[in-house]
């Protein structure tokens, strides 16, 4: 038979041998032998689910710990992130450090804090932002209130400059200049200064003859320079190309800031202005520019001190030299605008150097092929026919008497709408427009004319000095804007340049 092994023991040990090949018994003893084996079976399954059991238990129970560890470790970072963000603000105020209930609560009145404080901050920022433009609304219309008459003095100078005076009226008229210019230049440092601190500066890319510009800064601080006994010199590195691609307009206000700085701390000396070419290739020039003077000089513990705004190396130097404390910060912030950077070497009582180095573009021109046009030579606008649009009566004299000897033809209006029916009656080369302006203003008035003539030269008259005031010009159809008190020579280049 066949059968289970523990039941073939069982039935050697306990039935008697006549009992154990009883034919009568083989099924009992079948049936008895798949109940153990079934058992045994039974037994297996369940001691292997038991097994596979207790190492999923493992598993998991080990998986918790690890969860724990990490929760524990992610609290603990918490914690440290909270404390590095505000040392005074510990978890250590929660009960157990490891509810992350608590924790969670604990956040959320963070977040509250800081949606609170962000909240503070939008209204701050706005706050500011409003300030900004009240300031730079008052600026602009200080300044329109300033260039206004200065407009008329600065015309009214030129023109009596240009007439025949007794050398005593001269002296009068020179120094009228200057103390004009100064003012003038005061007023565009603060808004430069401005402008730069809302990020508005725009660099252009022109033609700069290097000659000319250094001639025309020696010529503007000359007045200057002997009213203080001093000489200027200018020397040029012969290897420096006569012509070169940058903002001329810029350069010209940093060597004129040093310049002019350069003279008011020196009396009975030397400002030299040296241009050193540091490197070229085919394309480009590296110049090193060197203003020395040989005044007062500066303390070595307070040369830093001179770049900051509104600031003087020594609180007597604006009671007795004058000045804003304005042209250093500028001369610096302009130049790192175009990646470079204003150094000093002075010693106090002997003297001081400011230089910096720009890069620029090579210009094919030579001074050879190029006809320099002298100061003085006679300005023919051939009876250019203008219509000069202006409601100021003493900025539309100087204007008028500007333009008639240059010898141009001048209608005036005084204001847009007179100048539209002007337009309409007559044929004209040119249009001068205010931009501000009683009744109609000069945009609306550009661009009703436009809509009915593309091609007439329309130039902006103003003196404003907001700063979108170019994009404003531009979009009513202008053609170009002249800036008041306007420089003789520039109002002229520009109506010569539509001749």
């Amino acid at each position: 038979m066949d059968l289970n092994r523990a039941l073939q023991k069982q039935i050697q040990k306990f039935l008697p041998e006549e009992l154990r090949y009883d034919e009568r018994m083989i099924p009992f003893y079948q049936s008895i032998s798949n109940l153990y084996s079934t058992y045994e079976k039974d037994k297996k399954l369940s001691e292997h689910a038991f097994e596979i059991s207790e190492k999923e238990y493992q598993k998991v129970l080990n998986d918790l710990k690890e969860q724990e560890k990490i929760l524990k470790n992610s609290i603990k970072r918490i914690n440290t992130l909270i404390q590095s963000l505000d040392k005074k603000d510990k978890l250590n105020s929660i009960e157990n450090e490891y509810d992350i209930t608590e924790i969670i609560s604990y956040l959320e009145t963070k977040v509250e804090e800081s949606i609170q404080l962000e909240e503070m901050l939008t209204k701050a920022k706005a706050l500011a932002e409003n300030s900004a433009k009240a300031k730079a609304n008052f600026l602009s219309v200080m300044s329109h209130e300033i260039r206004t008459p200065l407009n008329a003095i600065i015309g009214s100078i030129h023109l009596l400059q240009q007439e025949e005076t007794l050398p005593e009226q001269s002296e009068y008229l020179n120094s009228l200049h200057i103390s004009s210019d100064n003012l003038l230049n005061l007023i565009n440092d603060v808004l430069d200064y401005n402008k730069i601190e809302e990020g508005k500066i725009e660099f252009a890319k022109n033609e700069i003859d290097l000659h000319i510009l250094l001639k025309n800064i020696k010529l503007s601080n000359f007045f200057k320079a002997t009213e203080y006994h001093n000489e200027i010199i200018i020397n040029v590195d012969k290897n420096i190309s006569d012509f070169v691609y940058g903002d001329e307009t810029r350069l010209s206000q940093i060597l004129n800031n040093l310049v002019s700085n350069a003279i008011k701390f020196t009396k009975n000396g030397i400002i030299t202005v040296n241009l050193i070419a540091e490197y070229q290739s085919k394309k480009n020039i590296s110049i090193k520019f060197e203003i020395s003077d040989t005044g007062i000089g500066i303390e070595s513990n307070k040369i830093q001190q001179i770049f900051e705004r509104f600031t003087q190396a020594d609180s007597n130097i604006n009671r007795k030299f004058g000045g804003s404390g304005l042209g250093l910060t500028i001369v610096k912030k302009l130049l790192e605008l175009q990646n470079s950077e204003i150094k000093v070497k002075s010693e106090f009582g002997i003297g001081t150097t400011f230089y910096f180095t720009l890069l620029f573009e090579k210009s094919n021109n030579k001074l050879a092929d190029i006809k320099i046009k002298l100061a003085d030579e006679i300005k023919d606008l051939n009876s250019m026919k203008v219509l000069l649009v202006e409601d100021n009566k003493i900025n539309t004299i100087i204007a008028k008497k500007m333009l008639q000897n240059w010898n141009a033809k001048v209608t005036w209006a005084e204001n847009g709408e007179i100048a539209i029916q002007k337009y309409f009656e007559s044929e004209f080369d040119i249009i001068l427009m205010d931009l501000h302006m009683p009744i109609m203003d000069g945009l609306t008035a550009t661009l009703k004319i436009r809509e009915k003539d593309e091609k007439i030269p329309i130039i902006a008259l103003t003196a404003s000095a907001l700063f979108d005031i170019k994009d404003n010009v531009k979009d009513s159809g202008m053609n170009d804007y002249i800036s008041k008190p306007f420089n003789p020579d520039e109002f002229y280049n520009i109506l010569k340049k539509y001749l």
